[in-house]
């Protein structure tokens, strides 16, 4: 079957409903389309940018399409958001999963709202000075699909759009493959507003390890900056630099690894133990897992059962990993071993995520 693109042709550059109502008919068999990355690669980043307070912030899901990120970040703890998008059949789609997702999977989104905006029309009274943070993940680029001066013009009507629609000190969170064109148009907003806007450039890294480009995360804050507003040559810089790390990191060997943790007595919570190797693994900065596979618990003997754990590491790390495990668990592990023979090398990582 052809894909989306192969029929309807690349998305870059279009912003009229009938082109993305069409793209989101063929696209669309149950599974959602992400943009450059998942949810999952964006929160740790996200959870630190994003404000901290007894009242969750408000987000807004620019061009959201059909991806999951608004259900994920809902519960991963930002529940207040609203998901906009100019196509009338992607936001049906959400609604739809809205409706599946309660009534099949118990999951409640009381403060998830879905709704057909035109980023590039006059906005509605209701959304001005209302969110604390945008997120984009890639419509600022399929705007941005070339330097022309229209392509400009249209663009820099979104950003104000957007820009009215975002609180004193909120953030412009777009994720981006970070060409030269959309960088000088970063610089450019910037220059325009020296006083209102502060500017970062994060590097990203997709656990699916599909992507042959490393995305990025443009961060603009809507407030004043704190220090001299970074050059088109040191963005360059940064960049040039993240993806050369990011191909050779694609590049390492890599092992799917099966571990048997084995805890002192028969009073460890596996499962617990279970999710803070995950998280703490994770928390290293992705320096260990790739992606994590099956789990199950395995019967030793005296009541005592040992964890059986598997993950995508790189080669090298192997050593690293059961040491590092051995040492922030050192209470409850008694010893942490590879199964070899369920242990091997492997060449494509599509099939393994996080669980």
């Amino acid at each position: 079957m052809a894909s989306a693109q192969e029929l309807l042709g690349d998305p870059a550059g279009h912003s009229d409903a009938a082109y993305w109502d069409e793209w989101f008919d063929k696209v669309s068999s149950g599974n959602a389309f992400e943009w450059y990355c998942s949810t999952t690669d964006l929160l740790p980043v996200l959870s630190d940018l994003l404000p901290s307070s007894s009242t969750p912030p408000h987000l807004l899901h620019a061009g959201t399409g059909n991806s999951d990120a608004p259900f994920e970040m809902a519960l991963a703890g930002f529940p207040l958001a609203v998901a906009c998008d100019i196509s009338t059949v992607a936001i049906a789609e959400m609604n739809k999963k809205k409706r599946n997702r309660e009534q099949q999977q118990q999951q409640h989104f009381p403060d998830l709202t879905f709704a057909v905006v035109d980023i590039l029309s006059e906005v509605e009274s209701t959304y001005v000075d209302e969110f604390d943070a945008v997120i984009d993940k890639g419509l600022f680029d399929a705007m941005m699909c070339d330097d022309s001066t229209a392509t400009r013009e249209k663009a820099l009507r979104m950003f104000e759009n957007l820009k009215s629609m975002m609180k004193d000190g909120a953030i412009y969170f777009c994720v981006s493959l970070a060409e030269e064109h959309v960088i000088k148009l970063f610089l450019h907003i910037l220059d325009s507003n020296p006083q209102t806007w502060s500017l970062d450039l994060l590097p990203l890294t997709p656990s699916s390890n599909k992507s042959s480009l490393r995305p990025f995360a443009f961060v603009l804050k809507k407030s004043p900056p704190s220090a001299s507003p970074p050059t088109f040559s040191d963005l360059s810089a940064k960049i040039t630099s993240s993806r050369s790390e990011y191909t050779n990191k694609k590049q390492k060997p890599r092992t799917l690894l099966t571990l048997d943790v084995k805890p002192y007595d028969a009073e460890c919570d596996l499962n617990e133990l279970t999710s803070r190797l995950k998280s703490n693994a994770d928390l290293s900065g992705g320096k260990f897992t790739v992606g994590w596979k099956e789990t199950s618990l395995v019967e030793i003997g005296f009541g005592i059962k040992k964890l059986r754990i598997q993950c995508v590491v790189d080669s090298d790390d192997v050593d690293d990993l059961c040491d590092f495990i051995a040492e922030i668990e050192e209470d409850e592990v008694q010893s942490v071993d590879v199964d070899w023979e369920e242990s091997a090398p492997i060449a494509d990582l599509s099939d393994f995520i996080k669980c």
